[in-house]
Parts: C-alpha cells; sequence; structure tokens
C-alpha cells in the first residue's frame, strides 16, 4: 500500500514538474520572440521612414488637435491606427505621422516631462523589458512605435537595440541602472499606473497596468517628442 502511495506521489511530482518545465518553455518562447521582433523592427525603422505624403489624410474623417499652442489635423483610420500631419521645421510641405492611438485618446495617460527629451541627444537608445514579466507579443508593438521615432534617419537617427533586465538565456542586460549621458534606457513595465517618467538621468520608464496599456505610453510618450502633445 504505501509503495503504490508513493509512486502516485512521485507521478503526481514529475507531472507538476513537467507542466512547469512547460509553461516556463512557453513563456521563453513568447520572451525571445518579443526580443527578436524588437531588434527586426528597430533594423526596419533605422532604414525607412515612416511618414507619408499629406494627400493621404481624409479631412471629412479628420478632427483638428490642439495641444494650447499649435493645431494637428488627425484622422482616426481605426481603433488601432491614426494619421497625424505634421511640418518639419524648415519646410512647408506637410507630412503623415502614423501611431496606433490618436492623441485624443491618450490625454488621461500622465506624463511627467522633466528628462524626457533627453534622449535626442544620445548615442543609443535601449529599449528593455523584464524578461520574467509574463508579456506576450503586444510589447513589440510598443517597441515599433517608439522605433518609427528614435531609430527612423528622418527624425531621432538614434540607433537602439532590445534587452532585458535581468539575466536571461544570454541576452543583453541593461536596465536603468546603466543609463547615462550617451545612452538612454527605456523600460517597458507592467505595473499599478499608466504614466511615463524620468527615474533618473538617461532613464526613461513607460509604464502600464498591461500591454495595450504600454502601447498608449510609447505614443504617448512619442507624440511629446514631436510637439503634438505637452
Amino acid at each position: 500500500m504505501n509503495k503504490q502511495l508513493n509512486k502516485e506521489s512521485k507521478s503526481k511530482k514529475e507531472t507538476s514538474h513537467n507542466s512547469e518545465r512547460q509553461q516556463r518553455s512557453s513563456q521563453d518562447r513568447i520572451t525571445d520572440f518579443i526580443l527578436y521582433g524588437m531588434i527586426i523592427i528597430l533594423v526596419a525603422f533605422g532604414a525607412y521612414a515612416y511618414f507619408g505624403n499629406s494627400s493621404l489624410l481624409n479631412k471629412s474623417m479628420a478632427y483638428k488637435y490642439s495641444n494650447g499652442d499649435s493645431t494637428f489635423e488627425v484622422r482616426r483610420i481605426s481603433e488601432n491606427e491614426c494619421q497625424i500631419k505634421v511640418f518639419f521645421q524648415g519646410d512647408p510641405k506637410p507630412y503623415i505621422i502614423t501611431t496606433r492611438y490618436d492623441p485624443a485618446r491618450l490625454e488621461d495617460v500622465n506624463i511627467s516631462r522633466r528628462g524626457l527629451n533627453a534622449v535626442k541627444d544620445d548615442k543609443h537608445v535601449y529599449f528593455a523589458i523584464d524578461p520574467y514579466a509574463n508579456m506576450t507579443g503586444s510589447t513589440v508593438i510598443a517597441t515599433m512605435e517608439l522605433g518609427k521615432f528614435i531609430s527612423n534617419r528622418f527624425f531621432f537617427n538614434i540607433p537602439s537595440s532590445g534587452a532585458v533586465t535581468k539575466p536571461y538565456n544570454n541576452k543583453t542586460v541593461v536596465s536603468c541602472k546603466d543609463a547615462n549621458q550617451f545612452m538612454s534606457v527605456i523600460e517597458l513595465r507592467l505595473g499599478d499606473r499608466n504614466r511615463v517618467y524620468s527615474e533618473s538621468q538617461g532613464c526613461i520608464v513607460i509604464e502600464g497596468t498591461n500591454e495595450d496599456e504600454l502601447i498608449r505610453g510609447a505614443d504617448r510618450l512619442v507624440l511629446y517628442w514631436i510637439g503634438v502633445m505637452k
């Protein structure tokens, strides 16, 4: 009887351990997907522009957004895409930039502006995630929204890379404590609030209660950088 109980107990432990290994393996694959997705996206946006001709803006579907100083024409194409007409300094020709969220839907994202513009003078920017935070591929979209402008040669033209904040599968480990005046680290963190702030010199934190909120935080930061939102 005891032998049978021992066998059953051993079998249950093995099943539990196998289940844990499968969960870790699944999460490892997801984390690898996020990191590889970051690399592909950042390389792509380092090579190509991500704006179009102003004729793409359908005025009949547009609304005007004012930040108090300037007004911008915005078109919400769908729940996941909008176009904003902008002008570059010294160029009278209007251009259309594309973001996932339009400014009217981002006004509730808290942003602390101090220290956020320092990234424009960097030599390199890292986008970092916690590899054990059980994130999914949605985080790649947040990185994409940032990479459109940071790595794009028509905007900031700053080399950027994906990283993890803790040791994981021999990936590059970078966190806010590594940031300095020449290298910024943008950490995408899951937390209790939806906000964007600078934690220290060279460290920008995008915090969201879920991954969709990380995407909204990324768009909020981008629209602050290019002057559409304050």
